[in-house]
């Protein structure tokens, strides 16, 4: 009952937001059951409830859309509901700095995001990479497909892709802990072996190692300019990106 009460208080408070300027408290209601349905414990929904409001707002879709697109998120990377807000800002730069649409962000997390977890990379690497490649024109399930199949074949690789990444002077995992590597850390190993070969021996190195599928997302990871990546994830990480855009809607529609 003191669950129901809190959720009831939550629903009230944000529906008489200001800076969630057209949203109830029957949409916060709506927000919550749809986190909640999504897996995630009461107190998280309850937690959960602004960012997916904001979310909504920020992409024009409805609360329980950008709930469920939010609670997919915060499962998979097992992240409390006071992340929401955070995570709503992430889908809001990868738009705003990549031209990657909210539905487009959210696809490329449900198709990548549960290899990116297993493998304990934030959440926030994982929209850089799907940010930079948007950018290049690989969007949506494709970027997430891209992005799988490497993470994929780094936690798992084949005895051919083991010998072709140490000839790359590829170091995957932490000799000490053996976790994987940070992405970022692995990615300029690569690129370092890979400016070495000739054009022909890239390609092959490149399928042997990631397959088919994924050679085209990791060339682009691989073409981009050196200090993008973190160009791009200091960008995507600005909080207050998904308020702005909410604003932003919020005058269009008033005319104000």
């Amino acid at each position: 009952a003191d669950v129901m009460e809190a959720a009831r208080q939550k629903a009230k408070e944000l529906g008489a937001d200001m800076m969630l300027p057209a949203t109830s408290a029957t949409d916060a209601a709506n927000a919550m059951n749809a986190l909640a349905r999504a897996g995630l414990p009461a107190k998280d929904a309850i937690d959960g409830a602004r960012g997916a409001l904001l979310l909504a707002a920020a992409a024009n879709i409805d609360a329980a859309r950008a709930a469920e697109i939010m609670g997919n998120a915060l499962m998979m990377f097992k992240l409390p509901g006071t992340e929401a807000g955070h995570v709503a800002d992430l889908l809001a730069g990868a738009y705003k700095n990549a031209g990657s649409s909210f539905e487009q962000t959210a696809e490329a997390i449900r198709v990548a995001g549960p290899s990116f977890a297993t493998a304990k990379i934030p959440i926030d690497d994982l929209v850089t990479g799907i940010a930079l490649l948007a950018q290049n024109g690989i969007k949506g399930a494709d970027a997430g497909q891209a992005l799988r199949s490497m993470i994929d074949a780094l936690i798992n690789p084949t005895e051919a892709a083991k010998a072709a990444l140490i000839g790359m002077g590829v170091q995957t995992r932490d000799l000490t802990t053996g976790e994987l590597r940070p992405f970022k850390d692995i990615l300029a190993d690569l690129k370092e072996g890979y400016d070495k070969l000739t054009p022909a021996q890239q390609a092959q190195r490149l399928e042997m190692i990631f397959g088919k599928d994924a050679l085209r997302g990791v060339q682009t990871l691989l073409g981009q300019a050196p200090g993008s990546w973190d160009k791009m994830r200091e960008a995507i990480t600005q909080a207050g990106s998904a308020q702005e855009l909410a604003t932003a809607h919020a005058k269009g529609v008033t005319g104000a």
